[in-house]
């Protein structure tokens, strides 16, 4: 529990750590390169944007495009000379629209760049940028209506809190809502963009060299980048059913063993009574279920969705004795869980009426539990010239062996010439 609530805070804590850190060492910097904290969250912005459309990303574009109008302007507050209506009006943007709009950022489901969804997104934010220019040009001043506005009574507010500081407070209020976009179901992209509201939020708060403030928005460049390419990484590499590697990284994984590995076949006995009896949603759970434990393989093992009801389990730099050892307790595990079947789905009265008798965890009626096995092919390479891919092929023959034999067994594939 500890380490999922701390998990989005490790690469921004990295990343942001180290822009303050080296940053005041950019005057050793070749003069070639001495204004590359002075355009290069610029282009480092623009490029990711560029990246977010080309890869319909939204959620990342839309972020990138905040941060870039927030840190224009803060840039521009403190390199130019302003009217106080222009500074006050700056102020109010970056302390709190630009957070206002990154928490809202966070709630929004992926609905790309390139769609309807996405285009409404976008026109909203053309929008208010349309409007804080108009405002600007014609130097009304914003923050007029909201200096001494009070959230709450001052008879009901803390005494320990200024509430005066108001805006601080919304600024709070987005980067937790951020924070619990990324703890309910991380991802890749929202823990990206949680890690660009904390740096940005960072930079209003504290008041800091412009220096580091241009290191930190690459760092919030570098954030995003990185979570644009994880969620590539995982549509091309992992099942998104069962969460582990699928059949492209086994590929990939077959090319860099070497001499001495052992693969295994694995195969759901799913009978046709069972599919007749059940749902394509309770198959689903089966597989998950499966593959839940298939990736707890010990020995070195690693776990793949093969496709369909099939996986793979390649072991490097084992033989084929001490694959079967690890792979017989996968089986043994899988044989004793039982896995409740949930089908029928609660109505409302009934929700309401049962929910003080309701049992922590349950969300429909336990129908009935069910308990599934597997059956293992299991083959090592012998000869000199045999390859991942003939290899693989023995452990499907053992396979076929084991689900003749009765399955719910481990198989071996040991001669052959």
């Amino acid at each position: 529990m500890i380490d999922r609530i701390s998990q989005p805070f490790y690469l921004p804590a990295i990343f942001f750590g180290f822009a303050f850190l080296t940053a005041p060492y950019h005057s050793y910097l070749p003069e070639s390169l001495g204004s590359i904290l002075e355009l290069g969250p610029y282009w480092a912005l623009t490029l990711i944007g560029f990246l977010a459309a080309i890869f319909n990303r939204g959620k990342i574009f839309l972020t990138t495009a905040v941060v870039l109008c927030g840190y224009t302007l803060l840039d521009a507050s403190r390199s130019y000379e302003l009217s106080e209506i222009q500074q006050s009006t700056f102020t109010f943007i970056v302390t709190l629209l630009v957070p206002i709009n990154l928490g809202i950022i966070s709630l929004y489901r992926e609905r790309g760049v390139l769609t309807n969804s996405g285009g409404i997104r976008l026109s909203i934010l053309i929008a208010q940028v349309v409007a804080v220019f108009y405002l600007i040009q014609n130097n009304i001043n914003i923050p007029s209506w909201y200096e001494g506005l009070t959230l709450v009574p001052t008879s009901l507010w803390p005494s320990f809190l200024p509430q005066e500081q108001w805006p601080f407070y919304v600024s709070v209020l987005a980067l937790m809502v951020s924070l619990s976009t990324a703890l309910i179901g991380p991802t890749p992209i929202k823990n990206s963009v949680f890690g660009a509201t904390l740096g940005y939020c960072l930079l209003i708060w504290v008041q800091m060299a412009h220096h580091i403030d241009a290191a930190f928005v690459i760092a919030i460049v570098l954030l995003l980048a990185n979570g644009l390419l994880r969620d590539y990484y995982n549509m091309a590499y992992l099942d998104e059913l069962t969460g582990l590697p699928q059949r492209r990284a086994l590929n990939e994984q077959m090319l860099t063993l070497g001499r001495n590995y052992t693969l295994a076949m694995l195969h759901v006995d799913l009978s046709k009574k069972f599919h007749h009896n059940h749902s394509h949603d309770i198959g689903d759970q089966v597989l998950q279920m499966v593959a839940s434990q298939i990736k707890k393989v010990t020995g070195g093992g690693k776990a793949f969705r093969y496709g369909g009801e099939e996986f793979t389990v390649v072991f490097p730099g084992k033989d084929i004795e001490e694959a079967e050892f690890h792979l017989e307790k996968v089986r043994a595990a899988i044989e004793g869980y039982e896995m409740v079947i949930r089908q029928q789905e609660r109505s409302e009265d009934t929700d309401k009426a049962s929910k003080g008798n309701r049992k922590k965890g349950s969300f429909r009626r336990a129908d009935q539990k069910v308990s599934v096995t597997i059956s293992i092919g299991v083959a090592s390479r012998q000869l000199r010239h045999e390859s991942p891919e003939d290899v693989l092929k023995f452990a499907d023959e053992a396979l076929y062996k084991a689900k003749g034999g009765g399955r719910n067994r481990v198989s071996l594939e040991t001669a052959r010439s």
